[in-house]
């Protein structure tokens, strides 16, 4: 069980303002829980973050869900297992906090960020959802140095989840050029990873063909 920081103290020094942020999102609502990969944007005195339809996230959020655990991890596993909805490797981990009570944090990650969420807006593409940070918790881990292989296979699955989005709008050049960004980034964390590395490449990669099927794409274009 870990207890919350102040966020006076903590949050400040962490997150810059104007900085989209790739991080881990948790959303409980009961006994639910859902976690994904969230690119988080720090506008004091709130975290900022698109949300694309569908997501379970956004479906919790307009559900009732009230607050949400922005969570910073090094680990890779965690955002290519819960972006394809398995929970985070290590599991879950709780914490305690008044008025709010128990708080799902995902093991693996180094800060916690647990935020109430107040305006959900529609921009026609997305939703924009604006989150107060209430406390700031650290970790069960520690970062780790930053590796081109690490970036650039988030930059992947930040790119995965903008090809059905824009190919369904009728935006295929969009949709192509986010496909091509997927494998351009697989083939670098291929090259500068480990085994890890690869293994999780080749099954992005795999989530990307299907993702093309299921629109009926040519993979020709991206190959």
């Amino acid at each position: 069980m870990e207890m919350p920081v102040d966020l006076g103290t903590g949050a400040a020094p962490i997150l810059e303002p104007g900085v989209v942020y790739e991080m881990i999102a948790t959303v409980f609502l009961g006994d639910v829980v859902n976690t994904s990969p969230l690119g988080i944007t720090y506008r004091p005195p709130f975290l900022i973050s698109k949300l694309y339809p569908p997501l379970r996230t956004l479906d919790m959020i307009s559900a009732g869900a009230r607050y949400m655990v922005v969570s910073a991890c090094s680990d890779p596993r965690i955002y290519v297992d819960t972006l394809f909805d398995r929970p985070p490797p290590k599991g879950y981990g709780t914490a305690i906090l008044p008025g709010v009570g128990p708080v799902p944090l995902p093991r693996g990650c180094y800060r916690h960020w647990v935020c109430r969420a107040e305006h959900l807006l529609w921009g026609g593409l997305y939703y924009t959802l604006y989150c107060r940070p209430i406390a700031f918790l650290e970790g069960d881990s520690f970062p780790k140095p930053y590796t081109r292989a690490f970036g650039a296979l988030i930059e992947a699955l930040v790119c995965l989840t903008r090809v059905r989005p824009f190919y369904l709008l009728g935006d295929v050049e969009k949709a192509v050029e986010n496909a091509r960004c997927v494998t351009r980034n697989l083939a670098i964390a291929r090259r500068l990873g480990n085994e890890l590395y690869r293994s999780l490449a080749i099954e992005v990669k795999n989530a990307l063909e299907n993702v093309l099927r299921s629109l009926g794409a040519d993979l020709e274009p991206i190959a």
